[in-house]
Order: structure tokens, then sequence, then C-alpha cells
């Protein structure tokens, strides 16, 4: 149910070669070179190694030889395999990025909803938390799987999530383990946070707001950046009314 093993039917052979010359079979999964197939040209594969929300991916097996020191390919036909998923989300299920209120070196994240089984699947649901250190990329920089039922995380911004005044992208992904094997709702949509340090303060350029750090001229040498270091960073504040305080919240 949550297995397929593949077995190839048939042969290749290089045209030109001695008989018996060797081919090796490549597994393709979606387009994909995954792994050669065994010696008896099978191979096994899982659906939680598709993409989350996958319903369906296409198998197919290349015939690869070496002869004088050329390599020869050959492209198998192609097999869609249908795939039955048992975990989806709830309807309306989003999450928030915010600074933890308590401890302001923390990024908190809150799942507001859930997800729950489909198709007659059972069992816990954990949530995965998807750090994007690049916002753009298609793949995390890394994954923190919680216990059941957690929605809640916090990411230290030191630690985890890169260092102060860039923005990075955080997602979350739901986990079904069922009959042993782990099926994946799709990710729900990438949230982008500044990791701001309060150092900085925004500059609209006539489309966007811009992060700018603060500095003042010093001129002695003393200072943090420029030439010959005669420029001090300042910590910008804030006017509450009473006094003037840092603000870390963006």
């Amino acid at each position: 149910m949550n297995r397929f093993d593949i077995t190839l039917n048939g042969s290749a052979y290089l045209d030109g070669a001695p008989s018996g010359h060797s081919v090796s079979y490549m597994l393709y999964v979606n387009g994909v070179s995954q792994w050669y197939l065994n010696s008896d040209k099978t191979a096994t594969y899982y659906i939680a190694w598709l993409p989350a929300g996958a319903t369906q991916f296409t198998i197919q097996i290349e015939a690869r030889s070496t002869y004088v020191g050329t390599t020869y390919t050959a492209m198998g036909p192609s097999k869609v395999q249908q795939v039955t998923n048992y975990v989806t989300w709830d309807s309306g299920t989003y999450f928030k990025v915010y600074r933890n209120p308590s401890n302001t070196e923390y990024v908190r994240t809150q799942l507001v909803g859930g997800a729950h089984t489909i198709n007659g699947g059972s069992g816990e649901i954990r949530y995965i938390w998807n750090i994007y250190l690049d916002p753009t990329a298609s793949t995390p920089s890394a994954q923190y799987r919680y216990p059941e039922g957690e929605k809640t995380a916090d990411f230290s911004i030191i630690d985890i999530l890169g260092g102060y005044d860039h923005t990075i992208a955080i997602s979350v992904t739901g986990q079904l383990t069922y009959n042993g094997i782990w099926f994946y709702t799709t990710e729900l949509p990438k949230v982008t946070y500044f990791t701001y340090s309060g150092k900085t303060v925004k500059r609209y350029n006539g489309s966007t707001w811009q992060n700018c750090e603060v500095f003042y001229y010093v001129g002695n040498g003393t200072g943090n950046y420029g030439t010959n270091n005669n420029w001090q960073r300042v910590q910008p504040m804030v006017y509450n009314g009473t006094s003037f305080v840092q603000n870390i919240y963006e």
C-alpha cells in the first residue's frame, strides 16, 4: 500500500559490443535519476520519498553501458503510478511568525489549524518546520520535526536563523506515520521574516521600503565601518511617549 516494488521486464544490449557485454539500469522518478536497479533488475520506492502532497509519480528506466571508454545510454518507456495520500490540511489552516515576546532572541512560529487523516488513514500527525535561510530557495536549509500535536516552535536567531538583520522564510508540512510509513501534507506557503536587531531603520526608495543601518561620523578611526573606521554604528530608538526605548519588533 505504501511501498512500490519496481521490476524491469526484459533487458537491453549494446549494439556492436561483444555478446554478453554488461548493461546497468538506472531508476528515474519524475525525471530525476535515483539509483541503479539491483542485480535482479528490481528496486523499491516509498511514498515518503515523494514531494509532499504528490498524487502520482512517473517511473522510467535508463539502460547504461560503457564500451571502449564511451558510455552509451537509452531511456526506456515510462509508467505513471497513482498515489493515495492519507493526510491533508484542515480548511483555512495557516501559521504566524513573530518575535517571542518573552525572549527577543527567538522567533516564534504558531500553527493555526492543523492537519487530519483521509482515505482511511490513522495515526499520529506531527508538524515539520522548514527553515529557509534563502527565501527564494526551493529546498529548506534545515527542518525541525516536533512532537505529536505541537503547533508552536521557537527558533534562535543566532543559532538557527542565520543571525540578525536579514530576511528568512519559514513554512510548515504535516507528517503522518501510518503503517510504519510517512505521509505528508502539502507545504504551507512560506512566510518571510526579517530578523530585526533594532539597529536598522527603513528607507522608502520610491517603490519599496529598504532596511538601512544607521551610522554617524566620528572621523578619528574609532568607529566600526568605512575607510579608516571613521563611521560609528548607532542604535535607533523610538519615543514611547515617556522616554526613548529600543524597538526590536518589526
